[in-house]
């Protein structure tokens, strides 16, 4: 139902964070997931872009980048489970423990809020708004991550 809600938002289903049987890398620097591409041409898009991890129907975590999808996991997140963040290894930790094999990942360029904005200038014809906002998408980005925070408290979200 919550999956289904963020869709209908306009986020959408771009890949995966897949469950290896083994980890990859050193005894130090584990990593027990690789992201699996659905969608190749929206995880190379660069953001800004605000993304959720889905467990079943449960949003378990917010983020934001203006990196794309594909180098913010890759690069941030992975880097983060083998040891480059302490709150990185601490959600790698807890996506083990829900004993899943896929984590979906949900993306969206234009977050919900600015969405709205848009269609509320066009709509009333104010054209001479479009730049500002198209200018705001950074701090649209941040803002629509924090709010999904603050309302449904995703449990891998940890600081």
């Amino acid at each position: 139902m919550l999956l289904n809600f963020f869709k209908e938002l306009g986020y959408v289903h771009c890949g995966y964070l897949q469950r290896l049987s083994e980890n990859k890398g050193s005894k130090d620097k584990e990593l027990w997931y690789k992201f699996v591409i659905i969608n190749k041409q929206l995880c190379n898009s660069p953001g800004p872009l605000v993304y959720l991890w889905f467990y079943k129907d449960e949003m378990i975590y917010v983020g934001e980048t203006s990196l794309s999808i594909k180098e913010r996991i890759t690069k941030g997140h992975f880097g983060g489970f083998r040891g480059g963040s302490y709150s990185g290894v601490e959600r790698q930790k807890q996506l083990l423990l829900l004993e899943e094999d896929e984590i979906y990942v949900l993306v969206a360029f234009e977050p919900f809020f600015l969405k709205y904005l848009h269609e509320q200038v066009n709509r009333n014809n104010f054209s001479n708004m479009i730049s500002p906002l198209q200018s705001d998408m950074l701090l649209g980005k941040y803002l629509e991550e924090k709010s999904i925070i603050a309302m449904l408290n995703p449990k891998l979200n940890i600081k």
